[in-house]
Order: C-alpha cells, then sequence, then structure tokens
C-alpha cells in the first residue's frame, strides 16, 4: 500500500487497481507538482488564507471544478462551509436563485472544508469560537453532508486531500490522500489516482460507475451465497 493513501474505507482494491489502469494525464499531474513545489518555502508560516489562494484554489481549477466560497448553509447557528463545488459555471450561476436553502445544496456536487496548511484534520481545536468549529474536521462535513442532500465532500488541508461519500446512516466511506508525500516520493500512481477520482471527470462518472459495479458485484455473490445455503439445506432434508 502507498505510504500516501492516509485512509480508505470507500473503495476496494480491485478499485483502485481500475483506475490506476486508466489514461495517464501527465500535464496535469506536473502542474500539481509545481503548485505543491512552490508552496514548500511559506508552509510554516502560511494561515488559512495562504492555503486557499495558493494550494487549493488552484487545485480545484486543475481538477475542473466550479466553486461558490463562503454559501450560507441553511440551519442556523451552523458554521458555513467554505465552499459549495459545483460541475459548471453555468450550474452555479443557476443554482444561485437558492442561496441558503437545502434545495441550494441538492444542486450541488460537493462541499468544501479547508484548513491551514498542515494542520491536524483528526483533532478538533479549542478557543472562542462556536461549539461547531471546536469540533473534529471530519465530524463537521459529515454533518453538513448528512443534513443536506449534497454527494460528495472534500475536506482538505492543502497536503491532505479527504474525500467522503455522503453518509446515509453512521457510517463513514473516505479516501485520504498525502500529496505532499506523494510530491517527495515522486509518487505518480498517487497523483494519477488523486486526479482520477477527485477531478469533475471523477466524481461525475469515474467513481459512481466504479461503486455502482462494486456493488452489482456485491449483490451476485451475495445472490450465489443464497443459492449455495438453499441447496445444501435442501440435501440436508432429503438425507433426513
Amino acid at each position: 500500500m502507498h505510504r500516501s493513501i492516509v485512509r480508505n474505507t470507500l473503495f476496494s482494491s480491485s478499485a483502485i487497481e481500475k483506475m490506476r489502469s486508466l489514461p495517464a494525464e501527465d500535464g496535469i499531474y506536473a502542474s500539481l507538482l509545481e503548485i505543491l513545489t512552490k508552496f514548500q518555502d511559506i508552509k510554516k508560516f502560511a494561515s488559512e488564507i495562504h492555503t486557499e489562494i495558493h494550494v487549493i484554489k488552484p487545485i480545484l481549477k486543475l481538477l475542473g471544478l466550479s466553486y461558490e466560497s463562503k454559501p450560507k448553509f441553511f440551519e442556523e447557528h451552523i458554521k458555513e462551509p467554505d465552499a459549495v463545488l459545483f460541475s459548471s459555471e453555468e450550474e452555479r450561476f443557476k443554482s444561485a436563485q437558492l442561496w441558503g436553502t437545502a434545495d441550494y445544496y441538492a444542486k450541488a456536487l460537493g462541499i468544501l472544508l479547508l484548513k491551514r496548511y498542515g494542520r491536524n484534520l483528526q483533532e478538533g481545536i479549542t478557543g472562542f469560537f462556536l461549539e461547531f468549529e471546536n469540533k473534529i474536521p471530519t465530524y463537521q462535513i459529515a454533518y453538513l453532508l448528512k443534513r443536506s442532500k449534497t454527494p460528495w465532500g472534500i475536506l482538505t488541508n492543502g497536503r491532505d486531500w479527504i474525500l467522503i461519500k455522503r453518509p446515509l446512516n453512521y457510517e463513514l466511506r473516505v479516501l485520504a490522500l498525502d500529496l505532499e508525500t506523494a510530491m517527495f516520493d515522486s509518487d505518480r500512481d498517487i497523483l494519477h489516482l488523486f486526479y482520477k477520482i477527485f477531478s469533475l471527470t471523477g466524481l461525475t462518472r469515474t467513481v459512481p460507475q466504479i461503486l455502482e459495479e462494486e456493488r452489482d458485484h456485491l449483490i451476485e455473490l451475495l445472490k450465489e451465497k443464497r443459492a449455495l445455503v438453499q441447496q445444501s439445506l435442501q440435501g440436508a432434508r432429503k438425507k433426513t
């Protein structure tokens, strides 16, 4: 397993292999490396705003995602996400009339939460903030996704990029990639996976198709096992 795959409860190993076999986008990977490399000199002193301007927004542009910054959330006393992601500028403009409503989020492709570069995304913070802001970032975005009908969430500190599928119950299906480690390791496979999964094409076509194929495969396996169990039971009855 790659060092840069920090966590994966979203895809099977066979699904990862399928995406690794997709056509390469060498120009995109070179641009990703350029963004990350340029930021290394200031990363220790970078604020959340620096991270957003110099890392996250340029990467979102490479991924082909349109975004609306600081959209109002439809529940009171809940901090809004840092951005809502759309499949195109046209979709973003069409949804503008629904600003601040549940329908606005239902039309979005994803919700984005961003943090300062390298900040631990598994821990909360303390201080004079709203209670919601004190929570662990993965909890924050899971709550926003569960309350809305937005299919995907992206949580990032510029270094780590976490894709979260909207939870239906209490499960948390996520994929977390460490792009900085991939950069230092010259791990082209991780850059390839990142683009194939997090890009517009990935979120709208590749990932849903692969997850649907895995679901269908699992259903077929369960049917086969059920048939085998029924045959065994019938055989046992005949013997008795």
